[in-house]
Parts: structure tokens; C-alpha cells; sequence
């Protein structure tokens, strides 16, 4: 084990964003004045075709209004989330200047709207919780600016902050209280505060970025393979989050609320509830008798009889039959097992199984039940030792439970299945980069992209 690389001093990073402050406050002054322009052409025109509509259809005034006011309101988010997402472009790419870090936002601009509503849901069930919250505001701090960077969006953009943040959640958790409370001060200087702090925000925003740089370039890029049970596991927490604090009230006013309800219910019954039927099952002997009477019928050739029988008389609760109870057939009326014919239609049932494994090993690990995909993917090689998706899956799942020797031998033996498959070439690789063999992982990737595996080509 290689012991983790620390990050830079803090005295860096304030020096590092000084520098970039001054560098490039420019391009985010430019951002703000093109988005407070778009915005005001924007409002200008609405509110154009809002007087058109009102003077054209005056009898529906009301629904010209809603319909100017909903659109306002589309056009101020997205104007508000392109305008952020372009000077955190502007932040992440310093060779961009402000006509492409506002040309990449517009493609962009609709996924930080999703983001901010994910990190919304998140933070505010999690805020109950205390504890997820506090992780959670460290881990997701820089989704931004991994939105800015590439093309990481969603939950895969808030996992991939998560990863930059693991092993330095401490010392990135100090850096950001440090920060803001730097910005808290400035607000409260007397006269001066707001114009304080309106001009150190910006130099918040790089000194993120200096921090985010620092972080992605400790990890070495990072690998996140699709992880359904991760995304779940932060969703099941928020939404713990929101349903635990009612419970827990109602659990605490419960009794309270039950005093108020019978004190004030508007009618009561006017009479003792009827007393519940005894449904207590049959003695032993009766069950018994029961069940004697009706096989007997049945022997005897009687079987009108026996079905009158079973809808005359009360049948008792199943767990109070016992197998010798039912099983009363002489033993000369019991069949001994068949024997199966290896060559018969059991062996192409037995073939059949194989798409199927195949499929129920992909959903498990798909789904984050890596043991069981491990499971259904051997079964696959021993019938079909050749089946080079089997080894590759296989090797994946050990990957995902940490098992790295197994998950590269098995993907050796799908490159030896398949040697012109780069797929395989590319996951041995995303492996091997994770061990930090990056020339054995650089390899791989050339090796993926000469065979036409293009997705390769971002590692090299």
C-alpha cells in the first residue's frame, strides 16, 4: 500500500487562486455582463408578447399572464444555471475564453438545472439526519465543477465529486470552513461589507477550483463504474430524511392526539362490540377423524362424497396437517423418481439456462449483487468455457467488491477468449490504472482503440 499523497498547503492554494483572481476575474465579468443582457432581451420580449396577448385576446388576460409568468420563470432558471455553469468553465479551463465558456455552458445548462434539483432532494432530507448532511455538503461540494469539466452529469457527477473528496474529506472540510468563513467576515464589516464581499466571491469560486485541481490530480483520474446500489443507497437516505422527523412526531404526539380524539369524537357505539368468533382450529382427534374420513372417501372411490365433505366441514389451518397425515397412500401407491436422460431434452433445457444465467448475472450486477453475479457467471463458463462475456462480467464484479487479482485473471481469460474485442482490452485497463500500473493500463487503452473500442481514447 502506497501511503496517500497529502494536499497542497493551504498557503498554496490562497496564493494559486490570488493569482487566477487576478488572471482571469475578467472573463467571469464578462460572463455576468453577456448573461445580464441575454436576460434582459429575454424579459424584453416576453413581456412584448404578453401586451400583444392581452391587447389580441382580452378575454383570456388571465391565462396570457400565466403563460408569460411560467415562461419567465423557465427563462430566469436556465438563464441563471447557463450563467454559473460558464464561469465555473471559465474557472476549470483557463484556456477558454468567454464566447466558448459560454458556447460549452449552453449544452450544459440543462443538466446543472437537473444537478440543483438532485442536490436540493438530497441536502434537504439529509439536513434532518444531521450527520448525512455534514458528509453529504463535503462529498458534493464540487459537482460543479466536475459538471464544468467533463461530461459527468447527474448522480454520476455527484459520485464522481464524492471520489475526488475520499481520503481528504478532513483537510477539504477545513478548507471550505475556512473560505467562507473568511467571506462571512468581510459581509460583516460595517459600511463596507457587502461591496467586500460581492468582490471576494469570485475569489471564493477559483480558490474551489485551485482545491478541485489539486484533488483531481492526487486521484489520478478516477474510474466510476455505473453503481445503481450508490445512487440508491444516497437516495434511501435522503428519503429516510424526510420521512423519519413526521414519524417521530407523530410517535411523540401520538398519545396526545389520541386523548383530543376520544375527548372530542363526534358519536360513540351505542354498544359493546359483538364478541369475536372463536377461530381457534380443531382438537387433534377431530383433525385427525377429518382427514381419515376424506382419504378413505377417496380410496374408496367416494370422491363427490369427499368434496362435499371438504365444503361441509370446516377446514383446519394448514401448518396443523403434517406430511404423514397427508402422505396416506399405501406404499405400493407411491413412484420412484424418474431417472433423467443426459441425452434428452434435459440437456437442452440444461443449454437454454445459459442466456438466462447470463441475464440474471448482468441484472445482479447491474443492481450491486456482486456475489451472485459472480455466481451466474461461472455457471455460464462451466457449460461454456469459451464464453468470453461471461469471464469479462465476472471479472467486473470482482472489481466492484475490491477482489483485483481474481477480476484480472478473469479478464485475461476473456482476452484470451476474444482477443479482438477492445472492449476487454479497456476494462483490463480501468483495472490496471486503479493498481497504478499506468504503463501496463496505457497499453490497454492503445490496445482498445487500435481494435475500434474509441472510448479508450480519453486515456491516452
Amino acid at each position: 500500500m502506497h501511503p496517500t499523497p497529502a494536499l497542497q498547503g493551504l498557503g498554496s492554494h490562497l496564493k494559486t487562486a490570488l493569482h487566477r483572481y487576478f488572471q482571469r476575474i475578467w472573463h467571469l465579468l464578462g460572463i455576468g455582463f453577456v448573461t445580464l443582457l441575454v436576460g434582459a432581451l429575454v424579459g424584453a420580449v416576453l413581456l412584448a408578447a404578453g401586451r400583444f396577448g392581452f391587447r389580441a385576446l382580452p378575454e383570456y388576460r388571465l391565462l396570457v399572464a400565466a403563460a408569460a409568468v411560467a415562461l419567465g420563470a423557465l427563462a430566469l432558471v436556465w438563464l441563471v444555471n447557463w450563467g454559473a455553469t460558464a464561469a465555473m468553465i471559465a474557472i476549470v479551463h483557463r484556456e477558454f475564453g468567454v464566447r466558448a465558456c459560454l458556447w460549452d455552458a449552453s449544452g450544459k445548462a440543462l443538466s446543472a438545472i437537473w444537478i440543483s434539483v438532485l442536490l436540493g432532494f438530497i441536502m434537504t432530507g439529509a439536513v434532518f439526519l444531521v450527520v448525512p448532511w455534514v458528509l453529504f455538503s463535503v462529498w458534493f461540494y464540487f459537482t460543479p465543477y466536475v459538471l464544468a469539466d467533463g461530461d459527468s452529469r447527474g448522480m454520476s457527477a455527484l459520485l464522481k465529486s464524492r471520489e475526488f473528496v475520499r481520503g481528504y474529506w478532513f483537510s477539504v472540510c477545513f478548507r471550505i470552513i475556512f473560505i467562507w468563513g473568511l467571506y462571512a467576515l468581510l459581509v460583516l464589516v460595517p459600511q463596507a461589507g457587502p461591496i467586500l464581499a460581492l468582490a471576494f466571491f469570485p475569489f471564493v469560486l477559483f480558490f474551489n477550483g485551485v482545491l478541485y485541481e489539486n484533488l483531481k490530480e492526487l486521484r489520478g483520474g478516477v474510474w466510476i463504474y455505473p453503481r445503481t446500489g450508490a445512487k440508491a443507497g444516497i437516495l434511501v437516505t435522503s428519503t429516510v430524511g424526510y420521512i423519519l422527523p413526521p414519524l417521530v412526531l407523530l410517535a411523540a404526539l401520538g398519545p396526545m392526539l389520541g386523548q383530543v380524539f376520544d375527548q372530542y369524537a363526534p358519536f360513540r357505539p351505542s354498544h359493546p362490540p359483538a364478541q369475536t368468533l372463536n377461530t381457534a382450529p380443531p382438537p387433534p382427534n377431530l383433525l385427525e377423524a377429518l382427514v381419515s374420513d376424506i382419504f378413505h372417501k377417496i380410496r374408496g372411490g367416494q370422491e363427490v362424497s369427499a368434496v362435499k365433505a371438504l365444503k361441509t366441514k370446516t377446514p383446519p389451518p394448514l401448518s396443523s396437517v403434517s406430511e404423514t397425515a397427508l402422505d396416506s397412500r399405501p406404499d405400493t401407491a407411491r413412484q420412484a423418481p424418474v431417472a433423467r436422460d443426459p441425452s434428452g431434452p434435459d440437456a437442452v433445457r440444461a443449454a437454454d439456462d445459459i442466456p438466462r444465467w447470463l441475464h440474471q448475472g448482468q441484472f445482479y450486477l447491474t443492481y450491486g449483487n456482486y456475489r451472485a453475479a459472480i455466481e451466474n457467471f461461472e455457471r455460464v463458463i462451466a457449460r461454456d468455457p469459451a464464453n468470453g462475456t461471461a469471464h469479462f462480467n465476472r471479472g467486473m464484479a470482482y472489481g466492484e467488491i475490491g477482489d483485483f487479482a481474481a477480476a484480472l485473471e478473469a479478464i485475461d481469460r476473456a482476452v484470451r477468449v476474444a482477443p479482438t474485442n477492445g472492449l476487454y482490452y479497456y476494462g483490463r485497463g480501468r483495472l490496471l490504472l486503479l493498481q497504478g500500473d499506468r504503463a501496463g493500463a496505457r497499453a490497454d487503452f492503445r490496445q482498445a482503440v487500435d481494435l475500434g473500442y474509441q472510448k479508450a481514447a480519453a486515456y491516452l
